[in-house]
């Protein structure tokens, strides 16, 4: 059973990815720089209240499906922590949900991954976990 600890925002569930070629891992440090550039605050407060391990996960484009953006890494992010001023440390799993829009080379929105030319994602909320509960 999973003990949700936390949630801000709305839940999206907007990629169940069958153009993803698997998980991989980025630096935590590089993805709360990209992702502070759409929601400052909710990395501020992650950056605040956690100590954050040095890497994240998040799915990749692969490139059958688009070449282009073959190997561009998307969320949802999943990476570990614990609360930073905690007497127990307890081992978390923090959940960074994003809006993803991919446009075309006219820079238009488009619903086909197949022919996007980039990937705008915009950090809509995090998920806090026991890792206990998630593993």
């Amino acid at each position: 059973m999973r003990t949700l600890l936390a949630v801000s925002g709305v839940c999206l569930g907007l990629l169940t990815s069958p153009y993803l070629r698997a998980d991989g891992t980025l630096s935590t440090e590089e993805l709360l720089v990209t992702l502070s550039q759409s929601n400052p605050k909710l990395v501020q407060t992650l950056r605040d209240g956690f100590d954050l391990d040095k890497n994240a996960e998040g799915a990749i484009i692969g490139r059958a499906v688009n070449p282009a953006l073959a190997g561009t890494r998307i969320g949802p992010y999943k990476l570990h922590g614990r609360l930073r001023k905690s007497q127990s440390p307890v081992e978390l799993v923090i959940t960074l949900n994003t809006a993803i829009v991919f446009s075309d080379r006219r820079g238009h929105k488009t619903a086909s991954v197949a022919t996007a030319t980039s990937v705008t994602e915009t950090l809509k909320n995090i998920q806090i976990e026991t890792a206990s509960d998630v593993e």
